[in-house]
C-alpha cells in the first residue's frame, strides 16, 4: 500500500485551542529519510538555477565552460578543487550514490548525466533533483529536509527557509555543524541572488535578517508493519498518515530511550491503541521481537486460580515443588516461611506457590488456560509457562495489550482484586504513591530480559530492558530506577500530560 520513502506520520500537538500537525516519521523500509513531493514553491527552482547553473536551460547536461574552468584548476592543482557539476551532474551523482572524489566517478557523472538529459525534460529533471538531492542527516529530497528542519511542508517554506535549503546544498552535515560559516554562506548567496535580479530589495534586506541555530525536527523511520497500530487517518492524496501517538509522550519516550545507558523499549497503550513507542532498536522493536516474560504472567494465573475456586486464606507449599520432585524451581528471594497464599506469591512473586495452586486445580486447566490467553498451541505451552516460558515467546506490544484488555474497564470482582494487589507492588517497590498505579515486573533469560508494566484506570505502558549492566545481576537492579523516573514523569500529577 505505501510507497518506500513516500507517506509521512504525523502526531497532533494541542496548542491552546488549537490542533497542529507535527511531522514524526517517514514509512520506510530504509535507513534513508526521504519523502515524495509533487508541490514546492517555484521560486526556489528558480533560485536554485542562478546559484547552482545559469545555463541550466541551454546545456545537454555539463556546461563545456564550468567543466573547462574546474579541468583547469584540477590540473594545476593535481588534485581535484572544483566540480564545474550542472544541476543534472549533482542530480546523476545523488542517484548512482558515488561521492568519491576521483577523475573515473566524475567520467561516469557526466556519461549519466548526459543519459538523463536524452530521457527527460528539464522540468522532469528539476523535480528528480527535489526529490532525490541529499540535504543532510541522512535525508534525501526537499520534502524530507523541510519537514526535518522547519516542520512544515516545502510549499509553506519562507523565502529565507528557502534559501537555507541552497544554502547548506554544497555541505550540508560540515554546514550544520558551523552555523556560522553557514550564515556567512547564506548572506553570500542572498547578495548573490539580488544582484542578478532575481529577488526584490525588500526580500533581500528580509533575508539579512534573518538567523537559523538548526534546532530540527528529528524524524523517525516508520516501518511500513507498524503503521497498523499507530494509524487514526491516512490521506492517500497528500501521502500523509495522522498518528495516535501523543506528541509530548513520545518526545518523552524518546529522549528516554536516548539517554538510557542501556537498551530499552517502550511502548504504550490506550483505548486499544499506541499512544507512545519506540526502542534502542527501532520503533518496530516492541512489536517484533518476542522473549519469554517471566513473572509478568502471574497477576493472569492469581486471577484464574481465585475463577477456579483458590480461596485468599489457602496457603501454597513456596519452597518446593509438590508433586514433582525433579523440578528444582529457584526463588529469585528465598521466602521468609514456608507457605504463602495465593496473595503473598503475587506479592513476592513466588515461583513454587504458584505451580502448586496449578496441581492443586489442574495443570492441563492451567496450561489451557494460557494457551488461550496467549493464542497459543497448547502444545507450545509446558508447565515451565507458568513462569512466562513458551517456545515461540510474545513481543511487549501483545503483553501490554494484555494488560490493557485485562484489566482496563472491567468490573470482574477478580481482576479488580488483583489489581489492587499491584497497586501495593507499586507503592512497595518505587516508594511513590500514585493514584491507582499498579505495576508487576518479571525477569527472564538470567535477567537479561526485564519486564515492567505499570498502568492506571487510563493507559498501560511496558518497559523492556535487555542486557545485564555491571554489577547489576539482581532481580531488579537500577532497573527499578528507570521504572520510578519513568512512572514520575508519566502518571505523577505534577506530570500530567494532555492524555491523562
Amino acid at each position: 500500500m505505501f510507497q518506500d520513502n513516500e507517506y509521512i506520520g504525523f502526531v497532533t500537538y494541542t496548542q491552546g485551542k488549537r490542533n497542529r500537525k507535527i511531522p514524526f516519521g517517514i514509512v520506510s523500509q530504509s535507513y534513508k529519510q526521504k519523502a515524495i513531493v509533487t508541490h514546492y514553491s517555484r521560486k526556489i527552482r528558480k533560485n536554485l538555477i542562478a546559484i547552482e547553473d545559469k545555463r541550466y536551460f541551454s546545456h545537454l547536461g555539463i556546461d563545456i565552460k564550468s567543466i573547462s574552468r574546474a579541468l583547469y584548476m584540477n590540473i594545476k592543482a593535481r588534485r581535484i578543487i572544483q566540480g564545474g557539476s550542472t544541476i543534472t551532474q549533482q542530480l546523476a551523482r545523488n542517484l548512482f550514490e558515488d561521492h568519491s572524489i576521483t577523475f573515473h566517478r566524475k567520467i561516469k557523472e557526466i556519461l549519466y548525466a548526459m543519459s538523463l538529459e536524452r530521457e527527460h525534460t528539464k522540468e522532469e529533471i528539476l523535480d528528480l533533483y527535489f526529490n532525490n538531492i541529499y540535504w543532510g542527516k541522512n535525508l534525501y529530497g526537499i520534502r524530507a529536509a523541510s519537514l526535518y528542519y522547519f516542520a512544515k511542508e516545502p510549499y509553506l517554506l519562507s523565502q529565507q527557509e528557502q534559501l537555507l535549503l541552497l544554502t547548506i546544498l554544497r555541505g550540508p552535515n560540515y554546514y550544520i555543524r558551523h552555523s556560522d560559516l553557514c550564515m556567512k554562506r547564506y548572506n553570500l548567496l542572498n547578495e548573490i541572488l539580488f544582484k542578478k535580479g532575481i529577488i526584490s530589495k525588500n526580500v533581500y534586506q528580509n533575508n539579512k535578517m534573518w538567523t537559523y541555530n538548526f534546532e530540527y525536527n528529528k524524524l523517525s523511520i516508520i516501518p511500513p508493519s507498524v503503521i497498523p497500530y499507530i494509524t487514526k487517518s491516512i490521506n492517500n492524496k497528500k501521502s500523509s498518515i495522522l498518528t495516535s501517538l501523543n506528541f509530548d509522550l513520545q518526545n518523552f519516550i524518546n529522549y528516554t530511550i536516548e539517554k538510557s545507558p542501556y537498551p530499552i523499549s517502550i511502548v504504550i497503550l490506550q483505548d486499544g491503541k499506541i499512544i507512545g513507542i519506540n526502542s534502542k532498536y527501532g520503533i518496530d522493536y516492541p512489536l517484533t521481537f518476542h522473549s519469554n516474560i517471566g513473572s509478568t504472567l502471574k497477576p493472569f494465573l492469581y486471577t484464574f486460580y481465585r475463577e477456579n475456586g483458590v480461596s485468599k486464606e489457602e496457603t501454597f507449599n513456596c519452597i518446593t515443588t509438590i508433586n514433582n520432585q525433579k523440578w528444582n524451581v529457584k526463588e529469585a528471594e528465598l521466602p521468609s516461611k514456608s507457605v504463602l497464599n495465593i496473595q503473598e506469591a503475587l506479592l513476592t512473586s513466588n515461583n513454587n506457590a504458584f505451580i502448586n495452586a496449578a496441581n492443586k486445580i489442574g495443570m492441563n486447566n492451567v496450561l489451557k488456560f494460557i494457551a488461550s490467553l496467549l493464542n497459543k498451541e497448547e502444545s507450545n505451552i509446558h508447565p515451565s509457562s507458568i513462569l512466562g516460558a513458551t517456545s515461540d515467546g510474545i513481543s511487549l506490544f501483545e503483553l501490554t495489550k494484555l494488560y490493557a484488555d485485562f484489566f482496563l474497564n472491567n468490573d470482574d470482582p477478580f481482576k479488580n482484586e488483583c489489581k489492587q494487589l499491584l497497586c501495593q507492588i507499586a507503592k512497595i517497590k518505587l516508594g511513590i504513591d500514585i493514584n491507582n498505579l499498579f505495576l508487576k515486573t518479571g525477569t527472564t533469560n538470567g535477567n537479561k530480559e526485564r519486564f515492567a508494566i505499570l498502568g492506571n484506570e487510563k493507559i498501560v505502558l511496558g518497559i523492556m530492558r535487555q542486557e545485564n549492566s555491571i554489577n547489576d545481576y539482581s532481580k531488579d537492579g537500577s532497573f527499578i530506577n528507570s521504572i520510578k523516573n519513568i512512572a514520575r514523569n508519566i502518571f505523577s500529577q505534577k506530570k500530567m500530560y494532555t492524555w491523562m
